[in-house]
């Protein structure tokens, strides 16, 4: 079986905001997916692809079928590191129901709803961080508020995971807060709450006003 230039992958999965790692002329593996942190890619010696996730058992297709099982990205593909982080075949399927719309959503803000950071306009020499959609519900409820435009937030992945993943200085209701500053139209503590449970009053409309001029966080 000959070599390949793994160039085109890389440039597909970096639409998807994953990371290409050529290990040899025979292998590359797709980084940084939310289903398989690390994807092994080797050419077919038929046509296409063959890719293993861990210990599964390996599979034929295309690029776009290797970008699938990879999933959704969570982690900047400029970043020296890759989050391992593994989620259940429930937890799973749940980001496969939700891709478009937060594909959609990313596209749609274009830029990181905190700290205002825009992938497509960063100076020479910066990192260039990832957009990702950040679910305001937490636990068990996350879930739920995968595909919800009242219970989301576009992040970067410095704020994402740098800033407010269990940060105690950002409750829900600052968060809300900066969902009712950046997209006041989706801004929708009712149906949030709803959402959640706990009653119409588990967040009221002070809590969130509260929380918008609260002091910042320490810087990290």
């Amino acid at each position: 079986m000959k070599g390949m230039d793994f160039s085109s992958v890389a440039a597909r999965a970096a639409k998807s905001g994953l990371r290409v790692k050529t290990l040899s002329k025979y292998q590359c593996q797709i980084l940084g997916g939310a289903r398989n942190p690390i994807l092994n890619v080797w050419p077919n010696s038929k046509k296409g692809f063959r890719f293993q996730a861990g210990v599964e058992k390996a599979r034929s297709g295309t690029v776009e079928d290797a970008i699938r099982l990879a999933g959704e990205a969570v982690v900047d593909p400029q970043s020296l590191a890759v989050v391992m982080r593994r989620i259940s075949k429930k937890t799973a399927a749940r980001y496969d129901e939700c891709r478009d719309f937060r594909r959609e959503l990313v596209a749609e803000v274009g830029h990181c709803e905190l700290c205002q950071h825009d992938p497509e306009r960063v100076p020479p020499g910066q990192i260039r961080w990832s957009l990702q959609v950040h679910e305001i519900a937490r636990g068990p409820l996350r879930q739920l508020a995968m595909d919800k435009r009242f219970a989301v937030l576009v992040l970067c992945f410095n704020c994402h995971f740098n800033r407010i993943h269990g940060n105690e200085h950002w409750p829900e209701a600052r968060q809300l807060a900066v969902l009712k500053r950046s997209r006041p139209t989706d801004y929708n503590l009712k149906a949030y709450n709803e959402l959640v449970g706990y009653g119409p009053e588990r967040i009221t409309d002070a809590d969130v006003e509260r929380a918008d001029i609260e002091e910042p966080e320490p810087r990290l």
